[in-house]
């Protein structure tokens, strides 16, 4: 068909008509060889096979497709024959959209195209792949979506509208939609994550950085814009990669820090940082594993379970003060950035010591952000320039000081091997105070002479 002549509806159509003729075909073929099994069981008297998968079986036959060109006059089963008069009949439908056949060469006995996901990149990728995910991805559909996703996607490439996603994880805090945050990354459910990595990039990810407890997981993303997707055989594939932002991790590790501040829940990061697109798109160009059978999970020295629960959950007050703290959190500021990590990793504490070991973080977080002077009294010098800083009348002044000398009390016992009894409604006023002082430097900054407060 000449390009001028191309209507994107008919081409959707035919395409559709070609994959519906391969889900016929071998949900027919199926049924038969299930019932043929039957039948030799009934006849020797063995128990119904109850447990086969149709869709599996289905799935392994499209995973072993081969498409060889141009026919060949060998001896072939009859299977083989019909699928291959089938994949020629698809690839030339394929070939009339434009975009596809700009991409596409033949030679050395085979059909390739030139391919750019973004975060990788193949010149000389196999037609044969491509064929074969399109029928795997209807069956998992319908021929219908895998026609107008294909063709949704050879648009909004050409377009440069697609997406590729940096995500980090974290477990700890369940996100029901997602949250962006002004001049920064979003966070999102994990739902929406793993839609940009594959089940063993999540595990992996976890596995590794020992995130292993069962707390939900959600992530922090930033996108990059991309397209097209099918480029010819000839394209450079050294030049112009999508330009992604160099501090996504650092500025993600921040985020985590705050959502467990401004929630007050455990919530760690898995600390790696992964980049992908999505797995749909992939999919489509035959480029991921798309027969799920293959790639199933088996676990290492231990399981890490991706199932997500719902709670805790962020809500939106937290968020509200997590993106306020976020955009006015200077990048450079060591100091605030170490207390904000005691804080945070205050809430994540576990073992026999935890209770010792979160007043320990808070008062080293204090310490920090009111530059206090261990040639004085902590204790007192903390009172009196909190109450100066962030203290609002002078009920808030009283619970400042009885927090600071409760704080500090505990914390000269644990240094000195006297470990206190109750410590839990210290840690979490002195978690505030501390919550408090950081919101308060973040927005104003320190004092320019401390030693006067």
């Amino acid at each position: 068909m000449p390009l001028g002549d191309f209507v994107l509806s008919e081409w959707i159509g035919k395409l559709t008509g070609c994959l519906q003729e391969f889900v016929s075909y071998e949900r027919h073929l199926e049924s038969e060889l299930m019932f043929a099994q039957h039948q030799i069981e009934m006849r020797l008297g063995i128990p119904s096979g109850a447990s086969h998968d149709s869709r599996d079986s289905i799935r392994q036959r499209v995973s072993r497709y081969t498409f060889l060109g141009p026919r060949r006059q060998n001896h072939q089963s009859e299977y083989g024959e019909y699928i291959s008069q089938k994949l020629r009949a698809l690839l030339e439908v394929l070939l009339e959209n434009p975009g596809i056949a700009r991409a596409s060469d033949y030679s050395n006995g085979e059909w390739v195209f030139g391919i750019d996901l973004g975060v990788s990149r193949v010149n000389r990728f196999q037609m044969t792949f491509m064929l074969q995910s399109l029928v795997d991805y209807a069956l998992e559909h319908s021929p219908e979506s895998a026609a107008n996703d294909l063709a949704e996607l050879i648009q909004k490439g050409d377009e440069k509208d697609l997406s590729i996603y940096s995500v980090v994880l974290f477990r700890g805090l369940h996100v029901e939609s997602r949250y962006d945050f002004p001049s920064g990354p979003s966070v999102v459910s994990f739902e929406e994550a793993r839609q940009y990595m594959s089940e063993d990039v999540g595990h992996s990810l976890l596995r590794e950085n020992g995130v292993t407890d069962d707390g939900p997981i959600g992530a922090v993303v930033s996108r990059v814009k991309w397209g097209p997707v099918f480029v010819p055989v000839g394209h450079s594939m050294e030049h112009d990669w999508p330009v992604s932002s160099e501090t996504f991790r650092d500025d993600a590790l921040l985020l985590v820090d705050l959502l467990a501040l401004t929630h007050e829940v455990r919530v760690v990061s898995a600390g790696w940082q992964t980049n992908g697109v999505e797995r749909q798109i992939e999919r489509l160009v035959g480029r991921a594993p798309s027969f799920d059978f293959a790639y199933r999970y088996v676990s290492g020295g231990y399981e890490v379970n991706l199932k997500s629960p719902t709670t805790p959950a962020a809500f939106a007050d937290g968020l509200a003060d997590c993106a306020q703290l976020y955009s006015k959190m200077p990048r450079d500021d060591v100091r605030l950035r170490l207390a904000l990590s005691r804080l945070a990793s205050s809430l994540s504490r576990t073992g026999i010591h935890a209770a010792f070991d979160k007043i320990i973080d808070v008062a080293i977080a204090l310490e920090v952000m009111y530059e206090l002077d261990a040639l004085r009294g902590k204790g007192d010098q903390l009172s009196l320039r909190a109450r100066n800083l962030i203290g609002r009348d002078r009920e808030d002044n009283r619970w400042i000081g009885k927090i600071a000398k409760a704080l500090y009390d505990m914390r000269n016992d644990i240094a000195h091997g006297t470990l206190p009894g109750d410590t839990e409604q210290a840690y979490l006023d002195g978690l505030r105070l501390g919550r408090r002082t950081l919101g308060h430097l973040t927005h104003s900054g320190p004092p320019s002479d401390w030693t006067r407060r």
